[in-house]
């Protein structure tokens, strides 16, 4: 059987910030362009949800506020989960001044590879259950 070549990686992680509770991770990724994304791992620990009552069986959601919600069944076995928060853009075409992301304007879209290489560099920090996509809000917008 022929092994498999070693993965080689375009990004890398350039810093990574974990929050003084331990609930995210922020990661900051150099892609092979020198353009800069965000990817944020959430942490959840069901120990702590138990009184929550769960999620009426649904699987673990990250809500906007970034907090997830855990399945009754995460709740019921006290287990620690992780969701990936990626990025599909560099940068952002609203333009709002309180936001670093939309005051640099979109730099462009990322690619398939790019988006699946945040999830590698994040599985090294952590087991990552669930994937899901950074939303800008763009209402408004004219397409």
């Amino acid at each position: 059987m022929e092994a498999h070549p070693p993965c080689v990686h375009r990004s890398a992680v350039t810093a990574a910030q974990t929050s003084d509770d331990g609930g995210t991770t922020k990661m900051l990724l150099s892609l092979q362009d020198g353009l800069q994304v965000e990817a944020v791992i959430i942490t959840y620990d069901s120990t702590d949800a138990r009184s929550h009552g769960g999620g009426g069986g649904e699987e673990e959601a990250a809500s906007s506020s970034g907090n997830a919600k855990p399945s009754r069944a995460a709740a019921a076995t006290g287990r620690t989960r992780s969701t990936l928060c990626v990025s599909s853009q560099v940068g952002c075409q609203m333009g709002c001044t309180f936001c670093s992301t939309g005051t640099m304007g979109l730099k462009g879209d990322l690619t398939a590879g790019e988006i699946l290489e945040q999830l590698v560099h994040a599985r090294r920090l952590a087991e990552i259950r669930n994937v899901v996509f950074m939303v800008r809000s763009e209402e408004g917008r004219d397409e």
